[in-house]
């Protein structure tokens, strides 16, 4: 039986406040990037105990809002898991 893989997006520190900023619902976002992290890990962990395969893809503010304009999607969480999905397609595609 093939394992489950899911896509989560990731963020890095130094782009935190940026992508809250450009996201139409980064108000929604934890306020900091810490509390974020936090939540994140324990969630990676969770889905892993339950034999989950994790696939993170780092949002790099740039790239998105290209891929949003791209592809005429909203930067929210809409266009997040979009590329959260694509990124566990691909890992799928090369196993």
């Amino acid at each position: 039986m093939p394992q489950e893989i899911m896509g989560m997006v990731w963020y890095k520190r130094e782009d935190y406040e940026r992508i809250r900023s450009i996201c139409d619902d980064g108000d929604h976002f934890h306020a900091t990037y810490d509390e974020w992290l936090e939540e994140a890990e324990a969630c990676r962990k969770h889905l892993e105990g339950e034999g989950i395969k994790i696939v993170t893809t780092d949002l790099d503010p740039d790239r998105f809002l290209a891929l949003c304009n791209s592809k005429k999607m909203r930067p929210n969480a809409s266009a997040r898991n979009w590329l959260a999905h694509d990124a566990a397609h691909r890992a799928i595609r090369q196993d």
